[in-house]
């Protein structure tokens, strides 16, 4: 069964894989990042239709839910995938994390992390057909902390909250929001000192992380948090 599907985030990492998967599978996709011919190429190569939005931006968002809606029709699912950390991967992960709240980081992890979520359901609630999901990619850090990025950990604990909370509202209209609560992911964000810190392994495959985001978005409930396993069920209720 063909579905129509958005997906932010899509021009790198793990929103990039989402993005070819669902097409591979027959999935009418849009695929929503920043502006720029390298962006659009990189979406437009796993066979989705580029869409331009600053995820930040509700005006931004309802423009492009206008756009999507137009290609589309009634969405069926949405991924809200777009993410970031506090610092650049090359900035040191040693220094006082305190200080990080004097910087620009400090606002744009929150804009993205958080806007990008909040506004993106605002958006595009209008939009969803009948038994759709919204399912929103959260982070085991909004499970516990993360010392040398308290910000990320805040903005994943602040969407972990809002998806709970959703559920029961996206129930009584027929439709469904959850998130996946991944660990580390081999996706550009990742910081370098911690990528060379710790073992490869550490972090996973953002194809296999995106064939559990899809997993989730086929879960029947909503408002549950859902973790990573290592064997076929892929993905495990935290809640």
């Amino acid at each position: 069964m063909t579905r129509t599907a958005i997906v932010t985030g899509a021009a790198s990492g793990l929103g990039n894989a989402l993005a070819r998967l669902l097409v591979e599978r027959g999935d009418r996709v849009v695929g929503i990042d920043l502006d720029g011919p390298e962006r659009r190429h990189s979406v437009e190569s796993t066979g989705a239709t580029f869409l331009a939005c600053d995820v930040t931006n509700l005006d931004a968002w309802r423009a492009a839910a206008s756009t999507a809606h137009k290609a589309l029709g009634n969405l069926d699912l949405v991924f809200l995938n777009a993410g970031i950390m506090s610092r650049t991967p090359a900035q040191p992960i040693d220094d006082d994390p305190i200080a990080l709240a004097a910087t620009d980081g400090y606002r744009r992890v929150f804009g993205v992390n958080v806007d990008g979520v909040v506004f993106g359901v605002t958006a595009l609630a209008p939009m969803l057909g009948s038994n759709a999901a919204i399912t929103v990619t959260a982070s085991t850090a909004a499970l516990g902390s993360l010392p040398f990025d308290p910000y990320y950990a805040a903005t994943k604990h602040a969407v972990a909250g809002y998806v709970r909370s959703l559920g029961p509202v996206f129930t009584a209209r027929g439709m469904r929001i959850n998130a996946l609560c991944p660990g580390g992911i081999d996706t550009n964000i990742v910081p370098d000192p911690l990528r060379a810190a710790m073992p490869a392994s550490t972090f996973r495959p953002a194809r296999d992380v995106a064939r559990a985001l899809i997993a989730v978005s086929d879960t029947n409930g909503s408002g549950t948090l859902y973790t990573l396993t290592d064997d076929d069920s892929l993905i495990t209720p935290v809640n």
